[in-house]
């Protein structure tokens, strides 16, 4: 069995999941996701780490939160209808294009139990270790991710 290493900022970057305007009001701690998702994104861009981005399915979700975007200033982001990341060929051609040196992904954003947990297996079979940060991920509460899952859900409008 492999031990994961140490972070390294040469050999790490940053992806950052779906922080989207319509979906944000429905996470539990949404204020302390995007509060430590965007510290982690400025780290990102004092260490010169690479950072990767996506939303989910904008037209329907909407964009990334205005301070999301103004911190990605410059930064491609990827919509997708795939949950996990690495199932978009945008995602795959841009994470080939990373420095063959990175061999660590640090992911933040939303849901938990979809998105961020796809992308992160993703990423694993991609050959990446990946490092979720607890307090920079979350999801919708139980009660709603039920209701989705039954056909009677709260979506956002």
């Amino acid at each position: 069995m492999s031990h994961p290493k140490h972070l390294s900022p040469a050999r790490s970057a940053l992806m950052v999941v779906d922080i989207q305007e319509r979906l944000m009001p429905l996470i539990v701690g949404r204020d302390l996701v995007v509060k430590n998702s965007l510290l982690l994104i400025k780290a990102a861009r004092v260490l010169k780490m690479p950072i990767l981005a996506t939303t989910q399915n904008a037209a329907k979700i909407g964009a990334l939160l205005p301070e999301i975007q103004a911190e990605l200033s410059g930064v491609t982001v990827i919509d997708k209808l795939e949950f996990g990341g690495f199932n978009n060929q945008r995602l795959q051609k841009a994470a080939d294009h990373l420095s063959s040196d990175i061999d660590t992904l640090i992911v933040c954003g939303v849901e938990t139990h979809i998105c961020i947990y796809q992308t992160v297996i993703g990423a694993i079979r991609a050959g990446y270790q990946a490092w979720v940060p607890a307090d920079s991920v979350s999801s919708r509460g139980l009660e709603q991710v039920v209701d989705d899952q039954l056909g009677v859900g709260r979506h956002p409008a």
